[in-house]
């Protein structure tokens, strides 16, 4: 069974907290917020690593064969998108060897722009 895995960026400290579901009240006390979800976005581990080992995430930006792709939640299941917002692949579905993450939406959103 694989651990449920989560990350929250803070937009007000423009960073990335990682926490799993054992630990998941200490990133809601340590904002002390009653607004939270207006401060933090939260995005999950897909389950998945890329050819290099790195855990993929909601929000990553992968380099999926020529095409720059961005990991979204959609309807049960994770879904690659393309910069165009077109539907390229469920992440379940895609070689998992040609997958390489390279950035994600919040850090490298230049990477969105360039794949356009």
């Amino acid at each position: 069974m694989r651990k449920i895995k989560f990350r929250a960026w803070d937009k007000e400290q423009n960073k990335y907290f990682y926490f799993d579901l054992l630990n998941i009240d200490s990133i809601f006390t340590m904002h002390q917020l009653n607004n939270w979800n207006e401060i933090l976005t939260i995005e999950q581990f897909t389950g998945i690593k890329d050819k290099e080992g790195v855990e993929i995430y909601e929000g990553d930006i992968i380099e999926f064969g020529a095409k720059l792709c961005v990991v979204e939640f959609c309807e049960c299941h994770y879904e690659l998108i393309s910069t165009d917002e077109k539907f390229i692949n469920t992440l379940y579905n895609s070689e998992w060897d040609e997958l390489e993450v390279i950035g994600n939406i919040h850090e490298n959103p230049e990477l969105l722009e360039e794949g356009k």
